[in-house]
């Protein structure tokens, strides 16, 4: 499976504050119990014959590694892949997706099929409606946070009865 891994090198600065990033491909960024499987060596002694035999065992660990038919479809968005049901109060997850200024980045950029994308997106606007994503724009040249307050009607906590409509 090749994915991608952003590295930032500090030395060379372009501008100011922009510093050069470059993504190189990655070959194997996950490894599964297949390539690291465990054995038991079994030693069998019949007459002047010894027989030294490797027999695979379980893994404890088998169920903590990320199963091998999420990898089979590397086409398959992050979310389609591993089957996640996020909902707006993962913030976790949706902040990933999101950029300095609050809104959702481009598709191109994250890397999610048309369905998860339309998902997502109003995921980020429920839960900036219910105030668990701060609005907050990058910090301004003399240093301080600029930060958006929310409205006054949202001064309240927000809660939604149903789960949003997936699309």
């Amino acid at each position: 499976m090749a994915s991608l891994i952003t590295l930032r090198l500090l030395g060379a600065p372009l501008r100011k504050n922009l510093t050069v990033c470059r993504t190189l491909p990655v070959i194997a960024s996950f490894s599964s119990s297949k390539q690291l499987q465990l054995k038991q060596i079994i030693h069998k002694t019949e007459g002047n014959v010894t027989t030294i035999e490797g027999v695979h065992i379980p893994s404890p660990r088998e169920n903590n590694v990320i199963p091998e038919k999420y990898f089979s479809k590397p086409t398959a968005c992050p979310l389609c892949r591993l089957n996640l049901k996020v909902k707006y109060t993962d913030v976790l997850i949706i902040s990933q997706f999101v950029d300095a200024y609050g809104k959702l980045l481009p598709q191109h950029v994250t890397k999610l099929c048309n369905r998860q994308h339309k998902h997502m997106n109003m995921l980020v606007n429920f839960a900036t409606r219910a105030g668990l994503l701060r609005s907050l724009a990058p910090t301004g040249p003399d240093g301080k946070s600029n930060y958006i307050p929310p409205y006054k009607y949202l001064k309240y906590n927000v809660h939604y009865v149903k789960a949003p409509k997936r699309h």
